[in-house]
């Protein structure tokens, strides 16, 4: 179970910074 747990964040991670990272990437451009 706690290998599947490890998986899960590995996979959901680096979705969520990309996410992050695409949404503030976004507010930025809008701003200029």
């Amino acid at each position: 179970m706690k290998l599947i747990k490890i998986i899960l964040w590995l996979c959901f991670l680096p979705i969520a910074l990309v996410l992050a990272f695409l949404s503030g990437f976004q507010s930025a451009a809008g701003k200029r």
